[in-house]
C-alpha cells in the first residue's frame, strides 16, 4: 500500500510593498511600533502581540505587511541603506584615498539608533539569507547592500588596494557577512565579565581583519 504524500506546506508570502499613502502610513506605524517595543523590551522578549497592540492593527493587517517576524528586522534596516548608498555613490563619483574608510562608513550607516545593537545583526543576517524578501520591500531605486558594496570592492581591486585574484562578488559577500558578526550576540548571552564593546569598534576590528587578509600586499 502506497503511503499518501504529505501535503505541501504553503510558502510564506513576500512582504507587501505600499502603493497608496494609506498603506504606507499603516506600514510605517507598525514598523515604528516594533522598533519601540524592541528598544523597550528587547528583540527576543517582544511578541507580535506587543507590536500589534501598540500599532492598533489586527492580525490580518500585520501579516499583510510583515508575514514573518524577521521581515520587521529587514524593514528596519532598509531606510538606512539609502544612507550607505548615498555615501558610496558620492565617493565613487570623485574617489580620493582608500576605499576602506568609505566601506566602514557604509556599515556604520546601517546601525540602527532606534533599536538595540542585536537588531543590526538580525537584520543583516536576514538580508543575506533571504535576499528575495529584502528585494520585495525595496522601493524603486533603492539598492541592496551587495549592490552598494560591490562597486567599492571593484574599485579597490582596480586601484591595487585589494587583491584581484579573488572575484569581487566573493569579497563583497564575505565583507557583508563579516560585518554582522560583531553584534550577533544578544546582551543576555554575553558573559557578565566580558567588556562592553561599542558596535562601531567591534565592526572596525572584524572588518579590518578581513580587509587586511584580502589586501593586495598579501598575494602569494
Amino acid at each position: 500500500m502506497e503511503r499518501a504524500a504529505r501535503p505541501r506546506q504553503p510558502t510564506t508570502p513576500l512582504p507587501a510593498r505600499p502603493v497608496q499613502e494609506r498603506g504606507r502610513v499603516t506600514r510605517e506605524r507598525i514598523l515604528a511600533s516594533a522598533l519601540h517595543e524592541f528598544r523597550e523590551r528587547g528583540v527576543q522578549d517582544t511578541t507580535l502581540d506587543d507590536i500589534k497592540d501598540r500599532a492598533g492593527v489586527g492580525w490580518g493587517t500585520l501579516h499583510h505587511w510583515f508575514p514573518r517576524r524577521q521581515d520587521l528586522y529587514t524593514a528596519a534596516m532598509i531606510d538606512r541603506l539609502d544612507l550607505a548608498s548615498a555615501r558610496a555613490t558620492a565617493w565613487l563619483g570623485e574617489p580620493t584615498g582608500s576605499v576602506r574608510p568609505v566601506l566602514l562608513g557604509c556599515y556604520f550607516d546601517l546601525l540602527l539608533p532606534e533599536g538595540p545593537p542585536e537588531l543590526y545583526s538580525l537584520a543583516m543576517r536576514e538580508a543575506i539569507e533571504h535576499p528575495e524578501r529584502l528585494m520585495a520591500m525595496l522601493e524603486p531605486g533603492q539598492r541592496p547592500l551587495f549592490e552598494i558594496v560591490l562597486p567599492l570592492v571593484e574599485h579597490a581591486q582596480e586601484t591595487g588596494e585589494l587583491r584581484s585574484d579573488v572575484h569581487a562578488a566573493v569579497l563583497a559577500r564575505t565583507l557583508n557577512t563579516a560585518s554582522l558578526a560583531p553584534t550577533g550576540l544578544a546582551p543576555a548571552s554575553r558573559s557578565a565579565s566580558a567588556p562592553s564593546i561599542p558596535p562601531t569598534a567591534a565592526i572596525s576590528v572584524v572588518l579590518g581583519v578581513i580587509w587586511d587578509g584580502a589586501s593586495a600586499t598579501n598575494t602569494a
